[in-house]
């Protein structure tokens, strides 16, 4: 009975180290990866020059959005980052833009710069296309600039905890983040841009998978709400038969069986239908399409949890107790 208590303590060490060699670098249950906490908010200075686009593109691929500070402590945490920071670049992006509307500055999240830091004369739209805001480095000021220059840039994610498991611009419901994008893209574009996106753990996205009836109204529905007004949105999930013929399978390899197909798909028409859609015809109706197809996504990653290490241990000790209950002699 001791050979085997010992064995199984054995096994619970090997697997408790297994998990924590796994688990996160410490800072990452702070801030994502690359980012540094500073009053509340992890914040990450980038120095390769991007144009505003492209540079919000970095920020989310890495689980932020550019930052939009509309405080001066908010403005002081980024000069002294800045401050740390080697090769910054004189200008650097924030996530403000007035294309909208002149002269009201908004970031993605629709939130309003009612706090600026304007520099002597700014902002001042100059020749008509100055749209987007940067900081300058070394006076934490603000100007307009246009949107296609190409400068360094700073990204901003909310601390990972509890209240914050999914990265910037994503939308949490039960254990997993999803996003919607209206772009039009093919089924393995669609795959792709999930795929560039990742949690704090370093999990990537994937086109949405639906394990049950109540993930499939919710993903009906937040499709409904992320383009609103624009009618029945045929959107790519992630299920596709393109490795085997009539054996469908998600690409992010969840194991459940759910399906909502319209009565009489797939039908694999014209032999060219490999991939499904939602939304077909009616809300929520699967139907096979040609993958090919461009029309909107929605992805979906697990939400970061910063207690995962924390869980995997108890379910360790709880599963050690029971076997070592099991072995124990009857009194």
């Amino acid at each position: 009975m001791y050979s085997f208590v010992l064995g199984a303590v054995f096994l619970a060490a090997v697997q408790v180290s297994a998990s924590l060699i796994a688990s996160p670098d410490p800072n990452s249950y702070r801030c994502p990866h690359g980012y540094q906490f500073y009053s509340g908010k992890c914040y990450k200075v980038v120095t390769v020059a991007k144009d505003h686009a492209a540079a919000q593109a970095h920020c989310e691929s890495t689980g932020g959005t550019l930052a939009s500070p509309n405080s001066q402590e908010e403005i002081d945490s980024i000069m002294d980052l800045v401050g740390q920071t080697t090769a910054v670049p004189d200008l650097l992006w924030l996530g403000y833009k007035d294309e909208t509307y002149e002269g009201t500055f908004t970031d993605g999240s629709g939130k309003v710069l009612t706090h600026p830091t304007w520099s002597n004369g700014e902002p001042n739209n100059c020749c008509g296309g100055e749209h987007c805001l940067q900081l300058y480095r070394n006076s934490g000021l603000m100007n307009d600039l246009g949107c296609h220059r190409e400068i360094g840039f700073v990204c901003s994610a909310c601390s990972q905890d509890l209240s914050c498991r999914c990265p910037a611009l994503w939308h949490e419901h039960d254990g997993d983040c999803y996003r919607f994008f209206g772009l039009p893209r093919s089924f393995e574009d669609g795959e792709a841009n999930c795929q560039s996106y990742h949690n704090a753990h370093g999990q990537p996205a994937h086109l949405a998978s639906v394990s049950c009836q109540a993930e499939n109204d919710f993903i009906t529905n937040f499709i409904a709400q992320s383009w609103p007004g624009q009618g029945l949105r045929r959107t790519w999930i992630g299920f596709n038969d393109i490795d085997h013929e009539g054996n469908f399978e998600w690409t992010d390899h969840l194991a459940e069986e759910y399906t909502n197909w319209k009565s009489g798909e797939p039908n694999d028409s014209n032999n060219n239908e490999d991939c499904t859609e939602i939304n077909f015809e009616q809300p929520g109706i699967w139907n096979d399409l040609g993958c090919q197809t461009k029309q909107s996504s929605v992805c979906k990653m697990p939400v970061f949890d910063p207690y995962g290490a924390c869980h995997k241990l108890a379910d360790i000790i709880t599963h050690l107790i029971g076997q070592c209950s099991a072995a124990l002699p009857v009194q």
